[in-house]
Formats: C-alpha cells, sequence, structure tokens
C-alpha cells in the first residue's frame, strides 16, 4: 500500500494544519483535509506536482510505500 504523508513536509515549510495546506495550494476545503489527514486513496500527477511545488518536495517526500500484510 502506498500512504500520502505529507505533514512532515508541510512542516519544513511552516505549513501545520488543513487551512494552511489549502490556502497554499488552492485545492478545496474538503481535499485538503483529506489530504492533511492522510484520508486521501489515491492521487493524480496533477494534484501531486502541485503539493510537491507547493510544499518545495519531491513524491518521495510525502508518499511511502508499505508492503501488504500476507495472506
Amino acid at each position: 500500500m502506498i500512504e500520502i504523508t505529507i505533514k512532515a513536509a508541510a512542516k519544513k515549510v511552516g505549513i501545520t494544519s488543513g487551512y494552511q495546506l489549502q490556502r497554499t495550494t488552492g485545492f478545496d476545503v474538503s481535499m485538503s483535509a483529506r489530504l492533511w489527514k492522510g484520508e486521501w486513496k489515491r492521487i493524480d500527477i496533477k494534484t501531486l506536482n502541485k503539493l510537491c511545488n507547493a510544499l518545495k518536495c519531491t513524491p518521495n517526500d510525502i508518499l511511502r510505500f508499505k508492503p501488504d500484510k500476507e495472506i
């Protein structure tokens, strides 16, 4: 599974809340809140690009791979 973890990258540029993320990126409130809480299940390249530009980071800084548990 791949998780979106933006809080650490956001903190490096002074963003400490979903509201600040929304103001910085221009995303709507709902999308910003889900991204901030890590509740986003998929993300398109355009959104990822906008996040990386706003947070001055790379996709590696905000995406984390966790292997699925084997059954």
